[in-house]
């Protein structure tokens, strides 16, 4: 679906109703609604996983993990770039989120996000 071009309008829409309410106990987000319509970005500035695997000292060994799965998730939209410079799990401010549409045809190199 991400093909589509209504896909990323309604990405900006539906994750934040998604979070309306909270997204529960040690999380917490910073929504932005000033981007572009061909970009779409939000930052995750508490993490549950962050904290747990953090009393334990596993931050390391399954943080990451739990961050690679947005990767899985995110990675390989249709015409649609996932950049990620930063995860709280791997010693960042935030996990920052950011989604680049392109242009069908248009040429461009995915990003190698973490």
């Amino acid at each position: 679906m991400s093909h589509l071009p209504f896909f990323l309008p309604v990405m900006k829409k539906i994750i934040p109703l998604g979070f309306k309410y909270g997204s529960g106990k040690g999380w917490r987000y910073t929504w932005f609604d000033d981007d572009p319509k061909d970009r779409y970005h939000f930052e995750c500035n508490e993490c549950l996983y962050q904290h747990e695997f953090g009393k334990r000292n596993l931050l390391g060994r399954f943080g990451r993990m739990f961050c690679h799965s947005d990767i899985i998730n995110y990675g390989n939209l249709h015409d649609i770039d996932f950049q990620r410079t930063q995860t709280l799990c791997q010693g960042g401010q935030k996990c920052d989120f950011c989604f680049v549409r392109h242009r069908k045809g248009e040429v461009w190199e995915r990003t190698e996000s973490i």
